[in-house]
C-alpha cells in the first residue's frame, strides 16, 4: 500500500512538471497580418496551386485585397458589437444572407478570372478547406457524420 501511494504521488508530480514545460497554444502565437499581407500570401498560394498568369495574379490579388479588408472590417465590427449574441432571427438571417451574397459574388469573380480547368481545381481546394475547417473546430463534416440524414 505504501509503495502504491508513493507511485501515485510520483506520477502526479511528473504530470505537474510536464504541464509547466508545455508550449503555449498555437493560436496565441498566430501573427497578425495586414489585409495587404494576407492578400499577397493568399494570391501566392493560389498562384502555386493553379499556375496563374501575371494578369490573373494581379486580378486575384485585387480581389483578395478587397476580401481581406472586408474581413478586417467585419472582425472589428464584431469585437465592438456587444449585442451580437442577442440578435433576433431576422438580424441573423440578414447577416447570413449578406455573407452568402458576398460569397456568390466572389465565386463569380473568380470564375471570370480563371480558366475552366483552374476554376474546377480552385473549387476542389475550397471544398477540402471547408471540410478541414469543421474538423479543426471539433465538428465532423456532414459526409462523415453517420447520424446526419439528408433531407
Amino acid at each position: 500500500m505504501k509503495y502504491y501511494l508513493l507511485a501515485v504521488l510520483f506520477c502526479i508530480g511528473l504530470y505537474g512538471i510536464a504541464q509547466e514545460d508545455m508550449p503555449p497554444p498555437q493560436r496565441d502565437q498566430a501573427p497578425e497580418f495586414t489585409p495587404e499581407q494576407r492578400a499577397s500570401l493568399k494570391t501566392k498560394k493560389l498562384t502555386l496551386a493553379l499556375d496563374l498568369s501575371e494578369a490573373q495574379q494581379q486580378k486575384v490579388e485585387k480581389l483578395q485585397l478587397e476580401q481581406a479588408r472586408d474581413r478586417a472590417e467585419r472582425r472589428e465590427a464584431r469585437k465592438a458589437d456587444s449585442r451580437r449574441e442577442n440578435r433576433n432571427s431576422e438580424e441573423r438571417y440578414d447577416a447570413l444572407s449578406e455573407q452568402m451574397d458576398k460569397r456568390i459574388a466572389y465565386q463569380r469573380e473568380m470564375k471570370s478570372i480563371l480558366t475552366a480547368e483552374q476554376f474546377e481545381k480552385w473549387q476542389s481546394i475550397n471544398e477540402r478547406h471547408g471540410k478541414n475547417r469543421h474538423r479543426r473546430h471539433g465538428r465532423k463534416s456532414r459526409e462523415h457524420n453517420p447520424h446526419h440524414r439528408a433531407h
